[in-house]
């Protein structure tokens, strides 16, 4: 659901709206804690990249079985019955919904990707 990126560590927000993006990279990693596994899905659109954190792995098996429902829905938006291999959503065109709630007590921002759809633009078009 979210990504988050602190203006504090030098990163560029993304520009809040829908967009046409692209999956480009998939990155299979342990979450901070040690307590789940993330995979990590970063997108590319005509304005920037960004960056979507799933928890498949989590030892909260409500929160997990929550992630994975999210990340079902990005698996329908590529058109996929069922998700073999995380690599399978790279090259997978899809429409992406950005937003940036107000930053939290520590300054931090959290910007939220949800909604994905299909998308039928072509790879061209992106750029």
């Amino acid at each position: 659901m979210f990504f988050k990126k602190s203006e504090k560590k030098g990163y560029a927000l993304h520009p809040d709206g829908a967009f046409n993006a692209i999956i480009v990279d998939i990155n299979l990693t342990d979450n901070k804690k040690g307590t789940g596994k993330l995979l990590i899905v970063k997108y590319e659109t005509s304005d920037g990249s960004i960056s979507q954190f799933f928890s498949y792995e989590h030892k909260n098996k409500r929160y997990e079985a929550q992630e994975c429902e999210r990340l079902g829905v990005l698996v329908d938006a590529c058109r996929l019955s069922v998700l073999q291999e995380a690599t399978d959503l790279i090259g997978k065109k899809v429409i992406i919904k950005v937003s940036t709630p107000p930053a939290g007590p520590d300054g931090k921002v959290f910007q939220v990707i949800k909604n994905s759809k299909i998308s039928e633009v072509k790879e061209e078009d992106l750029w």
